[in-house]
């Protein structure tokens, strides 16, 4: 028989995951349970129940979990020396893949959390099941954060190393071939290089517009994936028209209703006080969100047994969850083996310098520097414009200022952020290259003039004396 609440985990939140997710997430869960049977000779399940859901010695465990996967004590069928928890130096690839298990384990406590620390399987008022869900929620906050460190230096110390990218941002050019792949398909007009191509007809509309959707919110509007994943059927706006009858369209960044209870493990929220904001939408993407929501997603939920929710990206399978931060990686991951089969230049070190991977952060830190680009030659031009009328001498710190000020608002930034730099980085990169270039040039022009000055006053020996 299978082990109930795995099962349960199982069914509530990786149904309608992909086979290989579900078989990870589960591997990770059975070595928690190896674990658990060895220390404690019995099962987790059983533990839990008569400990009446306590959920505080598990919690503590995860730390001695972690350090139990690096020693390679799940590999094992009898511990060494009957040892359970002892530290073994493990290599930077096997730390991050255990600490990727780790977080597994978090996201099954998040799920016993949400469904027995409730007044239903404990005899305790509303407000103390709510105190205990919070505590038990800010612990394994403190984990993860701690477990996602030790994955980012894992990063930083082995994958830049082997792809040897410079920058979190892609170059223009590939950002448009991202987009030209998923661009939906038509009857009048499919699009062979769109990968995402389910069997059933309406299924394969309704998963390429969404994602189209999906990617133009991240690289035209720089999203954070918390905030495209708090997006709600309310989210896109058209304004009251002006008095020469113009209208505009805005998305609104914020949470969800305060009463909606949210069924993903790993819960999205909005990052800080400055990320809730009201951008500006094109047209186009005003109408393609409010023709997917109206058309596509709202026959999602014409059946009454299905659970309604406002969420506005919705798996396209029963019972239409709403999306997951992981199944946002898958699909940047599938558009990323989209560019490496149909625009194999992009991938071609010989022809670019390395490339980073498609993620939801990459789509960011690009929309941060196509938009620092494009504001900072807007506001240079406006400012030789200013000059040529009043003869002031260009001021390029202040144009810089201007430019990342307006970016900062647009991102979700404070005031005094400095993330809109770290975001634009190849930008200034790039801005400081051009000066250097400009420097080159100009010196060579200067070493061109005296030399030819020389050679006509027959003074070329002295040139050649100096060097």
């Amino acid at each position: 028989m299978p082990v109930l609440l795995p099962t349960l985990f199982q069914l509530d939140n990786l149904a309608g995951r992909s086979l290989s997710t579900q078989e990870k997430d589960l591997l990770a869960i059975k070595y928690f349970y190896i674990y658990w049977q060895r220390k404690y000779n019995c099962s987790f399940c059983w533990w839990l129940m008569e400990e009446n859901y306590d959920l505080t010695e598990p919690i503590n465990e995860l730390g001695n979990f972690y350090h139990w996967l690096c020693a390679d004590q799940h590999t094992q069928d009898n511990p060494q020396n009957g040892a359970v928890h002892y530290l073994n130096v493990a290599t930077t690839k096997k730390k991050k893949t255990n600490a990727e298990r780790a977080m597994v384990i978090i996201r099954f406590m998040r799920h016993l959390i949400r469904q027995h620390i409730s007044t239903k399987y404990l005899n305790e008022s509303v407000h103390e099941c709510k105190n205990a869900r919070k505590n038990y929620l800010d612990a394994l906050d403190e984990i993860s954060k701690s477990l996602k460190q030790l994955n980012k230096s894992s990063k930083s110390s082995g994958q830049s190393h082997i792809h040897g990218s410079v920058y979190k941002s892609i170059p223009n050019a590939m950002r448009k071939a991202v987009m030209v792949i998923c661009t939906p398909s038509t009857p009048s007009k499919p699009n062979k290089l769109n990968p995402f191509l389910p069997r059933a007809k309406w299924n394969r509309q309704f998963i390429q517009l969404r994602n189209d959707l999906i990617l133009r919110l991240y690289f035209n509007y720089g999203l954070r994936r918390g905030e495209l994943l708090l997006l709600g059927t309310n989210s896109y706006k058209m304004t009251a028209p002006s008095p020469s009858g113009e209208r505009n369209y805005v998305l609104i960044v914020t949470n969800l209703e305060d009463n909606y209870i949210d069924p993903r493990s790993d819960e999205p929220s909005i990052k800080t006080e400055y990320s809730h904001r009201t951008l500006s939408l094109t047209k186009r993407d005003y109408l393609h969100l409010k023709g997917f929501c109206e058309q596509y997603r709202a026959r999602l939920f014409e059946n009454e047994d299905v659970e309604q929710h406002d969420v506005l990206f919705t798996a396209s399978t029963a019972p239409y969850s709403p999306l997951s931060g992981s199944t946002i990686r898958d699909i940047f991951d599938v558009i990323d083996d989209s560019i490496a089969a149909h625009f194999p230049m992009f991938r071609d070190t010989t022809l670019y310098a390395s490339l980073p991977n498609l993620t939801p952060s990459v789509a960011r830190h690009t929309w941060a520097y196509e938009m620092l680009t494009y504001t900072y030659n807007e506001e240079y031009r406006k400012a030789i414009k200013m000059a040529a009328h009043t003869g002031q001498v260009l001021n390029e710190k202040e144009i810089m200022e201007n430019s990342v000020d307006k970016i900062r608002t647009l991102g979700g930034w404070s005031p005094r952020s400095d993330m809109p730099s770290h975001y634009g980085r190849r930008f200034f990169s790039e801005q400081a290259n051009r000066k250097n270039i400009k420097r080159i040039v100009q010196d060579t022009e200067e070493i061109r003039r005296q030399l030819e000055a020389n050679i006509e006053s027959e003074k070329t020996e002295n040139i050649f004396d100096e060097f």
